[in-house]
C-alpha cells in the first residue's frame, strides 16, 4: 500500500509551539482571521447551528487551528487526525479537552461520518 513520509512533520512538530520559531506566526497572525473565515464558509454551507455538527480535521498537526475552533464552539464534537505521531503528541499536550489521533489515511479508515471535515 502507499505510504506518506511524515518525517518532515515530526522532525518540525514542536517549533510550530516555539515561541522563537517562524512557525509561531501562524498561531499570533494566521489563525485569528483564519478560523472565522472557515466558520462563517461552514455555517453558510449548513444551516443547522454550528455548536450541533461534528467536526473532523484531517492534516491538523499541533492542533492549532482546532484550538481557535474549540474556543468559538464550546461543546461542539471535534477532532484531529494526522499522519506525524510528533504532532499528535503536541496536539494532546497543547489541547488536553480534544480528541486527536494519529493516523495514516492511505491505510486506515477514519471509522466514523461527520458533518463538517476540514483539510487545511
Amino acid at each position: 500500500m502507499p505510504t506518506i513520509n511524515n518525517q518532515v512533520y515530526d522532525d518540525l512538530a514542536q517549533s510550530w509551539w516555539d515561541e522563537s520559531s517562524p512557525f509561531y506566526l501562524l498561531k499570533s497572525m494566521v489563525n485569528p482571521w483564519r478560523v472565522p473565515y472557515f466558520t462563517d464558509v461552514i455555517q453558510s454551507a449548513y444551516p443547522r447551528k454550528l455548536t450541533e455538527l461534528s467536526l473532523l480535521d484531517i492534516g491538523c498537526g499541533d492542533g492549532r487551528f482546532l484550538q481557535e475552533v474549540k474556543k468559538r464552539f464550546p461543546g461542539k464534537e471535534i477532532r484531529g487526525i494526522d499522519g506525524s505521531k510528533n504532532a499528535i503528541c503536541l496536539a494532546r499536550h497543547q489541547n488536553p479537552d480534544l480528541a486527536f489521533d494519529q493516523i495514516e489515511l492511505l491505510n486506515t479508515p477514519i471509522g466514523k461520518r461527520y458533518d463538517v471535515i476540514t483539510l487545511l
